[in-house]
């Protein structure tokens, strides 16, 4: 929560309604909620399952399954709307957990903020990297076998 109370702190922009911040479960808190209102940021937060169930939003995600969220998006927004936006994030996920496992970056070989940024930045960029050529890759599949069925 702090990570995010900072960002949140030092992120101004100049039409916070075209942002939409989200979060998983864990992270929901009334400073947090209160800071994305000041801000006029929408915001879609994954909560636990509630006691009491008014004025949250209940999506049922498998046959006995509900999923949760808090959200101040604007009723255009509609269910399906919600549940691709929380999807989204899971790609933000996927490359935490990439990065912090395959890439080496769960465990830190110093302290000092300016060495922690050379380990950090260059294996966001082999990341970058990696996954550009991972997409280039796969989209050539595609077209050799786009290629090969005409």
């Amino acid at each position: 929560r702090g990570a995010m109370r900072a960002m949140l702190d030092h992120f101004h922009p100049d039409t916070p309604e075209n942002y939409i911040i989200t979060a998983d479960r864990g992270y929901e808190s009334c400073d947090l909620i209160f800071q994305c209102e000041l801000k006029k940021l929408h915001y879609v937060f994954h909560v636990n399952a509630p006691s009491s169930s008014r004025s949250i939003l209940k999506i049922k995600t498998a046959e006995d399954t509900y999923e949760y969220i808090i959200t101040n998006l604007p009723f255009s927004f509609d269910k399906n709307d919600i549940k691709d936006i929380y999807h989204w994030r899971w790609g933000i996920e996927v490359s935490f957990r990439y990065l912090k496992h395959a890439n080496g970056l769960l465990h830190f070989h110093c302290k000092k903020p300016e060495f922690l940024k050379q380990e950090i930045y260059p294996n966001l960029v082999l990341y970058n990297f990696r996954i550009f050529l991972a997409n280039e890759a796969a989209e050539e599949n595609k077209r050799r076998k786009r290629k090969s069925t005409n």
